[in-house]
């Protein structure tokens, strides 16, 4: 398979990656990789540069609690109508989970195409994650940060060459994934203390990881259709994530921790803000260290 692999990639370096698919290359964003680069780069400046520069100006954090409950509201219901959407093309279509080509001409096939492109202004939109540890003074985590960040890249290199086929499956894990995420984040610290939250998600990340990748090399192997580079590059993806995840792992199940006790259900909104990073595993530290007020708190 790693044969297989780097003869697929020496093929896009000299060939390029072949043709994009029809249906979704003219969409909004999709006509080059340029437009969700300078989405990322702008992103990562408003992060970094603009965001702390501003909130610099305010000696309080701002309130994110209102904003935070109608942002993960939204990505609920987005992810479970998408999730439940998939599903019902998945079995109308009767898809091969081990490999299936990107079909088109059909209903459901074309659905799912532009499902995927539902997906990837969802992946956008969960950049919002970011902005709300920024407007309250918090550094967002790196790997929250890598995360989102390079899941945008790689869900636009699937719908521009690859939407559907074999990615339908992975994409439905992932967004089943991410309701019960998103939901946590409102009612599961009340059942459980961050760090056994941290291990569950954690732990669920790596089965997704593995899964994904499983299907991905079986795609490659069956050679059904489904294009071998977008399925390596779902590979090279995952087993990234894995490792960059390892750190958290290692620091969840093999450090000695005091015991943290869940939340109680009257938690005030400045909890529920750092609820965000739980996806993650690693909590954010504040930026402006200086501020007496927040010393008080710490």
């Amino acid at each position: 398979m790693a044969s297989v692999v780097l003869e697929r990639v020496l093929n896009v370096i000299v060939l390029g990656p072949g043709y994009p698919d029809a249906r979704t290359q003219d969409l909004f964003l999709m006509s080059s990789f340029w437009n969700v680069t300078i989405l990322i780069v702008s992103y990562l400046f408003v992060i970094y540069w603009v965001g702390p520069a501003f909130m610099s100006r305010f000696s309080e954090p701002l309130d994110t609690y209102s904003y935070l409950v109608w942002h993960n509201l939204f990505l609920v219901i987005a992810n479970a109508l998408f999730g439940l959407s998939l599903l019902a093309c998945l079995v109308y279509s009767n898809q091969n989970l081990l490999c299936e080509p990107v079909r088109q001409g059909d209903v459901a096939s074309d659905l799912i195409a532009y499902l995927m492109y539902a997906l990837l202004l969802l992946k956008i939109f969960e950049l919002g994650d970011a902005f709300a540890l920024v407007c309250k003074k918090l550094d967002p985590p790196f790997i929250l940060i890598f995360h989102h960040v390079t899941i945008v890249a790689v869900v636009w290199v699937g719908v521009k060459y690859g939407p559907g086929g074999s990615a339908t499956f992975p994409t439905l894990l992932n967004s089943l994934i991410h309701v019960l995420i998103y939901l946590h984040f409102k009612y599961g610290r009340r059942h459980l203390s961050q760090q056994q939250s941290r291990k569950i998600f954690i732990l669920i990340y790596f089965v997704q990881f593995i899964v994904v990748t499983f299907l991905s090399g079986s795609a490659m192997y069956y050679k059904c259709g489904y294009p071998d580079w977008v399925a390596a590059v779902s590979i090279l993806y995952n087993i990234t994530l894995m490792l960059v995840y390892v750190r958290s792992v290692w620091s969840l199940w093999c450090t000695v921790r005091p015991v943290e006790y869940p939340s109680s259900s009257s938690s005030s909104s400045s909890e529920s803000e750092d609820e965000i990073v739980l996806e993650h595993g690693k909590a954010s530290t504040t930026t402006n260290k200086s501020t007496p007020h927040n010393n008080k708190k710490k």
